[in-house]
């Protein structure tokens, strides 16, 4: 037990009662303790850990970019090959108006000779290529565009 002094007469405190002052003080400075250490763990993780994360981000961002720009690429060319296919396309429907105007006049020819025409494969007079296109997509679609 402790001695206290009480308006001029000592007093006698039980021991608890001062160590359990002493104690909390005792516990409010160890959880401020614990509490720096773990800001200072804290701090010393993110100066250890963080240059790690942010290369792996820009690793990431890296391949990001270059798949994206790998396949941009790989678009360009199917819109090249797309541009080459329709040139073909509009190449190959001057071809057939003329072999179809080449077999009208042999027809008309044949008439006015006197024979039967004969018969042109089944296809729509030439238009646009646009029509062409749609009309030939048509079938593949099983629908009217």
């Amino acid at each position: 037990m402790r001695r206290a002094a009480s308006g001029g007469r000592e007093r006698i405190a039980p021991a608890h009662l001062n160590d359990s002052e002493d104690g909390n003080v005792s516990s409010v400075q160890s959880y401020e303790r614990i509490m720096q250490e773990l800001r200072d763990i804290r701090i010393q993780l993110e100066e250890r850990v963080g240059p790690a994360a942010r290369y792996a981000v820009q690793a990431e961002v890296e391949r990001l970019v270059g798949l994206f720009e790998q396949r941009k690429a790989r678009l360009r060319d199917c819109l090249a090959r797309i541009d080459r296919d329709l040139i073909d396309c509009r190449d190959h429907l001057a071809e057939y108006d003329e072999i179809r105007a080449e077999l009208a006049a042999a027809n008309e020819r044949l008439t006015s000779l006197g024979a039967q025409p004969l018969s042109l494969p089944e296809f729509p007079s030439p238009g646009s290529l646009v029509e062409m296109i749609v009309q030939r997509l048509q079938p593949a679609r099983g629908d009217k565009v």
